[in-house]
């Protein structure tokens, strides 16, 4: 789900669809309460742009080889094949019958055509319940993509590793910032020390970088974390060092 509202696409109508998530989400989160009932709205309008970068973003197309993002929100559910139930049924023997999850994405297709034909005001709890269930719909729709093709799964796991690498490679850099300046990080003369052990980790995986494995990043953020402890457990020593020494009477 953050891969897809996150990732730039050149797509003029998709693009900034991340500030638009950012703003729905953020006015949802600091609005009162008892006035929320737009940005409940804009919460649910969320669903259907969603819905088309993530068919963009993966190049779902449909049995005729056309791409199945441009259509609106039934082409959309029907096109992933995100659920097999009809989400236009309104009795409610109908759902009790079916899944969680397929009565999720009702929800959320529901809310959306409400917010965009008709007017209702709903009470307080079920506006917390509706914005609840808009983002649940969201991740519903990952699952079950990623479900019905692995490719989408591997790919979307590999890009969490590249980025965390290359988070990593940020931090790393910042370790080089002590609380007095620039720390002093020469070549070792007999023993490197970790954080220099670190600092070469670090370059070597830039040389491979994006094509990383899990295991390059998950031994990378081991490390930098190990490090990171190390340095601040020095720095802390030092401070408290510096402090008795200042204290100390000067014939002493």
């Amino acid at each position: 789900m953050v891969y897809v509202v996150f990732q730039a696409v050149d797509e003029s109508r998709l693009s900034g669809f991340e500030h638009k998530f950012v703003s729905a989400f953020a006015r949802y989160l600091t609005c009162p309460r008892d006035s929320s009932s737009s940005a409940i709205e804009q919460v649910a309008a969320l669903f259907e742009p969603f819905l088309k970068k993530l068919a963009f973003l993966f190049d779902v197309r449909d049995a005729s080889g056309n791409a199945i993002w441009p259509p609106g929100l039934d082409g959309l559910i029907s096109g992933l094949r995100l659920t097999s139930t009809n989400l236009k049924e309104s009795e409610v023997a109908y759902w009790q019958s079916q899944s969680v999850e397929d009565a999720v994405l009702r929800l959320a297709y529901q809310l959306r055509h409400k917010g965009a034909h008709e007017a209702h005001d709903y009470a307080y709890y079920e506006r917390e319940r509706n914005a609840y269930f808009v983002f649940a719909a969201l991740l519903v729709s990952c699952k079950r993509l990623m479900n019905a093709q692995p490719d989408i799964a591997r790919a979307i796991a590999h890009q969490g590793d590249v980025d965390m690498v290359r988070d990593l490679f940020v931090k790393i850099e910042e370790l080089m910032e002590g609380p007095d300046g620039p720390r002093e990080v020469g070549k070792p003369t007999v023993v490197p020390t970790r954080l220099q052990k670190l600092l070469t980790f670090s370059q070597r995986a830039q040389a491979i970088w994006p094509t990383c494995s899990s295991v390059l990043a998950e031994g990378l953020q081991s490390e930098y974390l190990a490090v990171k402890y190390e340095i601040a457990e020095a720095d802390r020593e030092a401070e408290i060092e510096s402090y008795m020494e200042s204290m100390r009477p000067d014939d002493y």
